[in-house]
């Protein structure tokens, strides 16, 4: 080999080995850990639903609400966009601006996904609105049948005030109403025929003393005819009973009582309370006849859908309270619900709730009493009477503590009666979570229902088995029970 062929060889070589030590270094480069947000987001925990307004000469805008995608940036979401026409513009930070071909009655749906599943569907209506409220004034001052809309969180920390009846609209947009105090009534004190979407209620507070008869809510005390959509209430609430046996007592995390008219035809009902949660901590304590529950005490004629309770709900009357105790009806969603059908013509089947989901935590303790007491718990409905439900589910805990109470106890529904020739159905259920008895009475308990009379279940997906203990040797004192008294059923 000649010099120059090796000094060719040698320069080939040299070459060879700096692109392979540079394509190490490369390769090195791309597989190093690199400084980037992170892609796989943990999924939100629930699908969330939105209904907003905007008045058709509105010219800012509004900008929607986001907390829904939780620690999902929104460039992660995959949007769909149904829009009626050309007058809606949501730009992507959410900001909802009008166009100059909008007109009332123009609507939109914005469905948000992630991972393909649906995280959030937010409605959007155009309407022509007789104000916007921006002011904790403006809105404690509300009155008349007027349609308002929201436009600014409001702060109710040291005020005071209630609107004692309306019979309007109004669309709160998912304005945060913070720190209201609900020791003196609801924010309502009556709804009568009005509308109220999107009001969601944070750090509410306040202790209640109840003396007599009585409907205690945070949203309104009485709900009747009224249409209450995608609204919660999240805080602590104490209500303490000194009411007589036979005073009926009402209480709910959103709504005291809720009613609607009966049905007197085939014609299709709206259903009064749709899309709504319950975060409430609530405690009550004391006697009366009572209806709890964590959006609404008591139900009459009206129909609950698509709603989640979140609620801590906490009930005892002692010992030295037991001679004005009469009945308790405890519900993870509403204490009691019944319905009445005035010539219905042409119907087979009873009004339907659907899609309600209960992950509450009761706790019942009530101390003394005899089988001429009833308490009636569900982690749905404490009583259900003349209603059909389908995919309903629970998956909370239940712990009822009883001494000589006579108890229906179910997963879903403590009681559930048919009195009329419809059908009343129960399907689509599901019940997971804990159920803990102790009584020295009659138990009457089921991962489904307690009770059921004249009622068809079907697709039962699951269920569970109560937990059920007699043992006196935990009773103390004069509730000290006999083999004879404690008959479990």
């Amino acid at each position: 080999m000649t010099k120059k062929q090796k000094t060719v060889l040698i320069a080939v070589i040299c070459v060879t080995i700096a692109l392979i030590v540079a394509g190490a270094v490369v390769a090195l480069v791309l597989l190093l850990p690199k400084d980037e947000p992170p892609t796989n987001y943990p999924m939100p925990s629930m699908k969330m639903q939105y209904e907003y307004y905007i008045d058709v000469d509105d010219e800012a805008g509004i900008t929607l609400q986001d907390a829904f995608r939780e620690q999902v940036p929104l460039s992660a979401l995959t949007r769909k966009d149904n829009i009626s026409s050309e007058g809606l513009f949501l730009s992507t930070d959410l900001k909802l601006t009008l166009t100059d071909k909008t007109q009332i009655g123009d609507k939109a749906e914005y469905e948000f996904l992630y991972k393909d599943r649906t995280i959030a569907v937010i409605k959007v209506n155009v309407i022509d609105a007789e104000a916007y409220v921006y002011t904790a004034d403006e809105l404690l001052n509300l009155s008349g049948n007027g349609v308002y809309i929201l436009n600014n969180p409001i702060d109710l920390n040291g005020k005071s005030g209630q609107i004692a009846r309306f019979i309007g609209k109004l669309y709160c947009n998912h304005n945060p109403i913070s720190g209201f105090d609900c020791s003196s009534g609801a924010l309502f004190n009556e709804l009568d025929g009005a509308v109220i979407t999107g009001l969601d209620m944070v750090d509410v507070k306040g202790t209640i003393n109840v003396s007599d008869y009585g409907n205690y809510g945070v949203i309104a005390n009485v709900a009747d005819n009224t249409l209450v959509r995608y609204s919660s209430v999240k805080g602590a609430v104490t209500v303490n009973s000194s009411a007589e046996k036979d005073d009926v007592v009402y209480v709910g995390g959103l709504l005291g009582y809720t009613s609607a008219s009966a049905r007197r035809n085939y014609a299709l009902v709206d259903p009064q309370i749709v899309g709504c949660t319950s975060y409430i901590d609530l405690t009550v304590n004391g006697t009366g006849d009572l209806r709890i529950g964590g959006i609404t005490g008591g139900v009459r004629n009206a129909t609950i859908r698509e709603s989640v309770s979140l609620a801590d709900i906490n009930v005892k009357t002692t010992e030295s309270q037991i001679g004005a105790f009469n009945r308790l009806y405890l519900g993870g969603i509403a204490g009691a619900l019944s319905k009445e059908y005035d010539t219905v013509l042409e119907a087979y089947n009873l009004d339907e709730g659907a899609r309600i989901y209960s992950y509450a935590n009761i706790n019942v303790d009530i101390a003394g009493g005899g089988t001429f007491n009833e308490v009636y718990v569900g982690g749905i409905y404490g009583s259900l009477t003349n209603h059909s439900l389908v995919n309903i589910h629970f998956n909370g805990k239940i712990n009822v503590k009883l001494t000589r109470c006579n108890l229906w106890l179910g997963g879903l529904v403590g009681s559930a009666k048919n009195t009329t020739d419809l059908n009343m159905a129960l399907r689509g259920l599901g019940v997971k979570g804990e159920i803990n008895v102790y009584s020295l009475s009659k138990v009457l308990a089921g991962g489904v229902a307690g009770q059921t009379e004249a009622c068809t279940y079907s697709s039962v997906t699951e269920s569970i088995t109560p937990v059920i203990d007699n043992d006196k040797s935990l009773v103390q004192g004069t509730q000290t029970a006999s083999a004879a008294v404690a008959s479990i059923n």
